[in-house]
């Protein structure tokens, strides 16, 4: 059967200053790497910012957002299996506003 990835967990979403926004996560357990996704509404359309290659990266800063503005995340982890990706399930949404 295929190897299945815990369920990623976000566990910060900061804006920590200007136009950035730093997101940790939990280590899924055999994960080879993580993807980053963005949307501008909860429900809207998600796009993927970032692919952590490293398996123990556990931080991801995002830059250039636009201030007032309020952004979802979500993360999920992936594993190699013979050169083909296998997912694990999407992190709950966690949301950001940039403040200045």
């Amino acid at each position: 059967g295929k190897p299945v990835l815990a369920k990623a967990k976000l566990s910060t979403v900061k804006n920590i200053s200007g136009k950035k926004v730093t997101l940790k996560w939990k280590k899924v357990s055999g994960a080879s790497g993580y993807e980053i996704w963005r949307a501008a509404k909860k429900k809207g359309k998600y796009k993927k910012v970032k692919v952590i290659t490293k398996g123990r990266t556990l931080k991801y800063t995002d830059r250039k957002l636009k201030k007032k503005k309020t952004y979802y995340y979500k993360v999920r982890a992936y594993r190699k299996v013979g050169g083909k990706k296998v997912y694990g399930v999407y992190s709950a949404v966690k949301r950001c506003r940039v403040r200045k």
